[in-house]
Order: structure tokens, then sequence, then C-alpha cells
């Protein structure tokens, strides 16, 4: 997905890897600590990350991947061209 290859250009200034809430380390995040734990710890900024807590997404990233999903192309649009040729392969 583009944005974890250019979390910047959709404004994702902490980038893509590090969580908003978890537990410390060089991604925020810690297997053994909960959000919601006492240890956990949570940015003030949730929509300059993509990941909450290393597994979910923000709701600012969830915002940017709803939005193109429904403003790009059809996806029966797109395989459209991939398939227009292959009925003349029969023939091959």
């Amino acid at each position: 997905m583009e944005i974890y290859l250019f979390p910047y250009k959709y404004g994702f200034t902490n980038g893509a890897l590090k969580a908003c809430c978890g537990g410390e380390g060089r991604y925020n995040v810690d297997p053994s600590v909960e959000c919601g734990d006492a240890s956990a710890t949570v940015c003030d900024e949730p929509d300059t990350y993509v990941s909450w807590d290393g597994i979910h997404l923000t709701e600012a990233a969830y915002k940017i991947i709803s939005k193109n999903l429904f403003s790009t192309p059809q996806f029966n649009s797109l395989c459209s061209t991939l398939t227009s040729g292959v009925g003349s392969l029969g023939s091959i």
C-alpha cells in the first residue's frame, strides 16, 4: 500500500511503522503491553501516525484508505484491459 511506502505524502510525520500507542522501543510496540495498560504510552497527535498499536491503523490512516478506495477506478475496469486479449490465446 502506498500509505506505507510514502506516509509523509499523506501527512503522517511519524512514519508508517512507529505506533501511537504502545510500550516504548524503536517502534513503540511491546507485545506484553496493550493500549489501556498503565505502562502503555499514548502519543499526543494520533493523526500523524499510520499505526495505532502495531497491529491496527489509526483513524486517520483508515480515512485515507477509505477515501482512496472509493475514488480510484473500479477493480473490474482495471482488469478489463488485462483480459481483453485473453480470447485470442485459444488460437495460438
